[in-house]
């Protein structure tokens, strides 16, 4: 045993005498200290890549001042809140009663993947009518307060308010009490308002209306857009019929409808009735029952 340990120890002294010749040979010294000596601290040192020093610092200072014009000048309640097809913030200026997001209809007409929400509309809640009333016959919003002269049939000087209750949905009993559904088509989701210029553009904010003077919307740019066999309105149009709706992200609602709880047909048929009041064909309780499926859908 102690023979093979001192073979041992002359075999690691070997090593060693060998790494430090090879250590001498590239230029460089054993690791160790010589009898008599110690380390010493080095006090004279120098910066190293000082370059990439400064390149890093110019990098922070140009992300600060891009952070400063970004605050003063954008404006990041847009990407945060959301905003209307008109351009306006929700939860801000003319929709600060409305912070929430509509889609009324997020389809591609193409029948591609991607969805659609270039016609968005900022409403308080999202939408989630389930009962049906004559005073109510039909879920309906409006983007922003308008008036309609009645020149539909032939009355100007009666004047009809589209958007005009607390949250931007139409007062019905403005219209004839058998015709309610049509008349709302009509004046509010076939017509749109004139405004004058708000700030440096021309916008409707609900307050800037010139009068009551409207316009009809291109129907031929702009066809009615049905969801489920339901016309909703037409794109771009500030009013439009809502359906029940499922809080997608951030304040964002979508229309939605599980077809294998709620059968869409018998929505068809329950809108008719609210447009024709034709009581031999269905009840309106056919739309409070569609319409509570969707939310029963909509929650799980």
């Amino acid at each position: 045993r102690t023979m093979g340990s001192g073979g041992s120890k002359d075999a690691n002294d070997a090593d060693k005498a060998e790494v430090a010749e090879k250590a001498k040979q590239k230029g460089g010294n054993p690791m160790r200290l010589g009898e008599g000596e110690d380390f010493t601290i080095v006090t004279e040192r120098k910066c190293t890549d000082i370059l990439c020093c400064l390149i890093f610092i110019l990098f922070w200072i140009g992300m600060l001042i891009v952070g400063i014009v970004a605050f003063a000048r954008g404006e990041p309640d847009r990407l945060h809140n959301g905003y209307d097809f008109t351009g306006e913030v929700c939860g801000f200026g003319a929709n600060s009663e409305k912070s929430n997001v509509y889609y009324p209809y997020p389809y591609d007409d193409e029948g591609g993947s991607e969805p659609d929400l270039s016609w968005a509309a900022c409403v308080t809640d999202c939408p989630q009518q389930t009962s049906v009333t004559p005073e109510r016959p039909i879920p309906n919003l409006c983007a922003r307060r308008f008036v309609v002269n009645d020149t539909v049939h032939g009355s100007p000087g009666v004047e009809i308010v589209c958007g005009g209750m607390d949250d931007g949905s139409t007062d019905l009993l403005q219209f004839t009490l058998l015709n309610r559904v049509n008349d709302y088509k009509e004046y509010c989701m076939e017509r749109m308002p004139i405004c004058s210029p708000c700030g440096t553009s021309v916008c409707c904010d609900g307050d800037n209306q010139i009068g009551s003077a409207t316009e009809a919307v291109n129907k031929t740019r702009y066809p009615v857009k049905n969801l489920w066999g339901i016309e909703v309105g037409h794109k771009f149009g500030y009013c439009f019929v809502p359906y029940p709706s499922a809080a997608a992200f951030a304040g964002r609602c979508m229309p939605w409808v599980d077809e294998s709880i709620i059968d869409p047909a018998d929505l068809v048929k329950a809108y008719n009735y609210s447009g024709n009041n034709n009581a031999s064909d269905v009840t309106a309780g056919a739309l409070q029952s569609g319409l509570t499926a969707l939310a029963k859908a909509l929650s799980g």
